[in-house]
């Protein structure tokens, strides 16, 4: 005959302590449910680890919690994977703690759950350890808040890994800064949505270091705010390079003036254009001095004047020759002005023209100075001409010297005038050569003077026309001797009697044969009389004939007697009155043969007499004929 429940009921508890394994073993579920409390504490612990799964899932709530610490430890792994979570609910804190990390690795993650946050908060670290994911997903928020720090450092990835992100976010913040690098890799980018803005700001700058790409884009705007300047300063650069546009904005200005020169050399152009303009005016001369060319050469015009002075002169003279003349453009005056030496050294000749004027006259006068070679080569003229007068005037001698007629041309008049002496001289024959007549003058004349004699002789006839008396006037003697025939036949008459007599004494015969017939007269007395014998011997006809009474009467005996039979024919009726009896009486008879009739019935009576005797008979020959 079966055991009912009103004879189980009526054993005493000496005599249910006295059952033995074999007599428990036989009692089924709804027996060992009407067992009293009392009954069930006297039974013996060989007697609870001979039950089945199916008799501990009968334990009530009231069973469990009257069990003694040596009945608890006396359940099989097999025995606990049996017990319900109202039965494990009711388990003393003393009693927990006596469960071994094997039993409790063993109890169902459904029944783990109803544990309790006293229990919880009873397991051993190591029992915390052996937590599967399956069984920390079932503990409720509050129950995986009662886990000590200890505890949580504790947490296997395994066990992290399968937490949900409303259970992440229930570990609370000491257990989040609790967690190891290796458990804080572990969870996922879905996950750690639930952290929440207050366990971001507890996380230790190690767990933050060991963050994902996937990780850091599943934080929120908020989230990604509530971190600490060190725990930004610790991201690592692939996470950082990883960031969509829309999550690096969201790390925030104090964040972003927080991130290492590694984390900000790994932004791309795209990344650096996300941000906002106080991120961007955020960021350190460091910070700016890591920014990799590539990324500099990707950041938009929009954001690149977000810059302050003081970053923009940190860029290093790579980062700055790679702003795109698209952006260069909208860096603004003072972050122009804010430029280093090195930095205005490494400009390029499309930055240069893709600057405004007034980004142009920013420039110091030090940064002018710097200016290469190549970037000022390059500029247009109307580019050229927004330096402005002081910059123009700093400008270095190489950077002059690479400087084209056109670019020269497009100079305003002051800015020419700002050029140095050593400017002057520097200038290349070709670039002197293309200048134009009305922006030659615009050289003062001590520039004009420190020409050199080659480019002196580069000058077109229509150019040197433009350099105006004064100019013309300072020349050197060097200078003058380098004149061609052709420039000389393209100064005017006015600057013909701007030249002082040494420099007269010092042009070349040949030189002196260009000399237009038309302005010639405009020489003067003075600067007749001091042109060389050979200068007067390569007179030709027109010249002679052009030069006035005044200036043959400056003639010297030896200068007359140096013209040609060719040149003799170039005097007029009236200008030949000029020569004196003195000058007269040195003709030649083949000179005097060279005169036209015309000329010869202009000499007056004094001067016929002064003839010699052969000179006389060709005289009357000539005026015969």
């Amino acid at each position: 005959m079966a055991l009912t429940t009103a004879s189980l009921a009526a054993l005493t508890t000496s005599q249910i302590n006295g059952l033995s394994t074999t007599a428990v073993n036989l009692l089924s579920a709804t027996l060992v449910k009407a067992l009293t409390t009392s009954q069930a504490v006297a039974l013996s612990t060989s007697a609870i680890a001979a039950t089945t799964a199916t008799q501990v899932a009968a334990l009530t709530t009231a069973d469990t919690a009257a069990l003694t610490t040596s009945a608890v430890a006396a359940f099989t792994t097999t025995e606990l994977r049996g017990m319900t979570s109202a039965a494990l609910g009711g388990l003393t804190t003393s009693s927990v703690a006596v469960l071994t990390t094997t039993s409790v690795n063993a109890i169902t993650a459904t029944a783990l759950g109803g544990l309790g946050t006293s229990n919880v908060a009873a397991l051993s670290t190591s029992d915390v350890a052996a937590l599967s994911g399956l069984q920390l997903g079932k503990l409720s928020t509050a129950e995986l808040a009662a886990l000590t720090t200890s505890d949580a450092a504790a947490l296997s990835t395994s066990g992290v890994f399968g937490l949900s992100a409303t259970k992440v976010a229930g570990l609370g913040t000491s257990n989040v800064a609790a967690l190891t690098t290796s458990s804080i890799a572990a969870l996922t980018a879905a996950t750690i949505t639930g952290l929440g803005t207050s366990n971001v700001a507890g996380l230790t700058t190690s767990e933050v270091a060991a963050w994902s790409v996937a990780q850091l884009n599943g934080l929120s705007t908020n989230e990604l705010v509530a971190l600490t300047t060190s725990s930004a300063a610790a991201l690592s650069t692939t996470g950082v390079f990883g960031l969509t546009v829309t999550k690096i904005a969201g790390l925030g200005t104090s964040n972003l003036a927080g991130l290492t020169t590694s984390a900000v050399a790994a932004l791309s152009g795209a990344l650096f254009n996300g941000l906002s303009t106080a991120d961007i005016a955020g960021l350190t001369t460091s910070q700016a001095a890591a920014l990799t060319t590539t990324t500099v050469f990707g950041i938009s015009g929009t954001r690149i004047g977000g810059l302050t002075t003081s970053s923009l002169a940190g860029l290093t003279t790579s980062g700055v020759a790679a702003i795109s003349a698209a952006a260069i453009a909208k860096l603004g005056t003072s972050n122009v002005a804010g430029l280093t030496t090195s930095g205005a050294a490494a400009l390029t000749s499309v930055q240069l023209n893709g600057m405004g004027t007034a980004e142009l006259i920013a420039l110091t006068t030090s940064s002018a100075a710097a200016l290469s070679t190549t970037g000022l080569s390059g500029m247009t003229a109307t580019r050229l001409v927004g330096l402005g007068t002081s910059n123009v005037a700093a400008l270095n001698t190489s950077a002059v010297a690479a400087l084209s007629g056109a670019q020269l041309n497009g100079l305003s008049t002051a800015e020419l005038a700002a050029l140095s002496t050593s400017d002057a001289a520097a200038l290349t024959t070709t670039a002197v050569f293309g200048m134009a007549s009305t922006r030659i003058g615009g050289l003062s004349t001590a520039s004009i003077a420190a020409l050199t004699t080659s480019s002196m002789a580069a000058l077109s006839a229509s150019t040197i026309a433009g350099l105006g008396t004064s100019n013309v006037a300072g020349l050197t003697t060097a200078q003058v001797a380098a004149l061609t025939s052709p420039e000389l036949g393209g100064l005017t008459s006015s600057e013909l009697a701007g030249l002082t007599t040494s420099a007269v004494a010092a042009l070349s015969t040949t030189g002196v044969s260009g000399i237009a017939s038309t302005k010639i007269a405009g020489l003067g007395t003075s600067n007749v009389a001091a042109l060389s014998t050979s200068d007067v011997a390569a007179l030709v006809i027109a010249q002679v004939g052009g030069l006035s009474t005044a200036e043959l009467a400056a003639l010297t005996t030896s200068d007359t007697a140096a013209l040609t039979t060719t040149g003799m024919s170039g005097f007029t009726a009236t200008n030949i009155k000029g020569l004196s009896t003195s000058d007269v009486a040195a003709l030649t008879t083949s000179q005097v043969f060279g005169m036209t009739s015309r000329a010869a019935g202009g000499m007056t009576t004094a001067q016929v007499a002064g003839l010699t005797t052969s000179a006389a008979s060709a005289y009357f020959i000539v005026l015969g004929s």
